[in-house]
């Protein structure tokens, strides 16, 4: 998530884009007290690994970057007016 606001603050900059990390220790804390953060607790520490090796030789599939994913979701939600610059 930080990769994908520090990629959006620099591609946007007329948007206000967070890209402040919340310490593991406050969200632990936070989740005592938030229902949402009881679940983000949940999430914290896991290392998430997909493997698309076998979409690629069993279909063709040439995957888009990550990168190039999340620019044209917010160039269509910036033209449709879902979100809009500050």
């Amino acid at each position: 998530m930080a990769q994908m606001a520090k990629l959006l603050k620099q591609q946007y900059p007329d948007y206000k884009v967070s890209t402040m990390v919340i310490p593991n220790f406050i969200i632990s804390l936070m989740a005592r007290f938030q229902a949402p953060m009881k679940v983000l607790n949940t999430m914290t520490g896991l290392k998430y690994h997909r493997d698309n090796t076998k979409a690629k030789k069993v279909l063709g599939w040439n995957p888009r970057s990550a990168e190039e994913t999340v620019i044209d979701t917010v160039n269509y939600m910036i033209e449709s007016n879902i979100i809009q610059s500050q």
